[in-house]
């Protein structure tokens, strides 16, 4: 799934350590600039998180512990790749039922709702 932004976006990979493939679709996904960035609590059991190397404080002010947690209870079966103005959503498992369409739309919806916001409130100046 793509989801196009008003804003410019940091660059930032989240892997799902359940399903950790995911496509190469921007030259983000193979950066060597990439850092790992490590959260707090149990997240790092869950997810994996890549941010390019300056963008790691804008990242981990965006992941509040409400939505790292929202992020393990609803979402860890999903991965995400942002780039430019798109957000990239990878399911690690075939959409074959109607849950796995409210669980797509879920992802989506916190990350519109709780994640970009916070990108949008500091006027977009987080992408380099």
């Amino acid at each position: 799934m793509k989801i196009q932004c008003n804003i410019a976006l940091p660059e930032v990979i989240l892997e799902s350590r359940n399903h950790p493939y995911m496509p190469p679709l921007t030259p983000l996904h193979h950066n060597a600039t990439n850092e790992t960035v490590q959260l707090e609590g149990d997240f790092n059991q869950y997810f994996r998180l890549f941010a390019k190397k300056g963008n790691e404080v804008n990242v981990l002010e965006a992941l509040t512990p409400d939505v790292m947690e929202d992020l393990i209870d609803y979402a860890k079966r999903f991965g995400m790749e942002m780039a430019g103005r798109d957000i990239f959503i990878y399911d690690g498992v075939p959409i074959r039922k109607k849950e796995d369409i409210y669980a797509l739309y879920g992802f989506a919806k916190l990350l519109v709702e709780k994640v970009i916001p916070f990108w949008h409130m500091s006027d977009g100046d987080t992408a380099s």
